[in-house]
């Protein structure tokens, strides 16, 4: 008897999952295991594969094991091309991965400026914590990224903003101690 429900109840998961496969309103899907053709090709950065894929009804918006979706991985490469497609295609720009990063996070905490203005210029949120309460400007401040800090203050990032340990952009300056954050900071607000 246990083994019939054990077997009845591998049985279900296996088709609720299979099933999340073949919704073509599923916002995100993550996939576990080798990656199917589309986070292949999007990680390869291979637009003329993607938009097959996309035409034949695969989810653009799928995700990979860290839970980074199509525009994570194509802002972290650097890839132009792929994320002005994905946002054609309304892939999520807010999308946040496990750890609650997004695009703009990672490219924040990359040091790519160009990157970080591109998604904040095609719409991309400013101010979306992460899982520590961590926001982009908070990763520029820690980092030192002057140019970084300035443009998500001139964004609108919220200056005032604490993490869940209750700690602000501006004391996320002073421990990196590069020249001009902290007074970008105060200008914009941050106490």
């Amino acid at each position: 008897m246990k083994l019939q429900q054990i077997a009845l109840s591998l049985l279900i998961a296996v088709a609720s999952f299979t099933a999340s496969f073949v919704n073509p309103n599923a916002q995100a899907q993550t996939v576990i295991g080798a990656d199917p053709e589309m986070l292949t090709a999007l990680k390869r950065g291979n637009l003329p594969k993607i938009k097959a894929l996309v035409i034949r009804g695969e989810n653009p918006a799928m995700t990979d094991f860290d839970g980074q979706n199509g525009i994570t991985i194509a802002a972290r490469n650097g890839n132009y091309e792929i994320l002005d497609y994905l946002l054609q295609v309304n892939t999520p720009i807010d999308h946040q991965d496990k750890i609650g990063n997004t695009a703009v996070f990672w490219a924040t905490e990359d040091g790519d400026y160009d990157m970080v203005a591109y998604l904040l210029n095609k719409g991309a949120s400013v101010d979306i914590r992460n899982g520590r309460g961590l926001t982009p400007l908070m990763a520029a401040a820690r980092a030192g990224f002057l140019d970084l800090v300035q443009l998500l203050v001139d964004h609108g990032a919220d200056v005032t903003i604490h993490d869940y340990t209750g700690r602000s952009p501006l004391d996320w300056a002073r421990d990196s101690r590069t020249p001009g954050v902290e007074q970008v900071l105060i200008q914009a607000g941050a106490q």
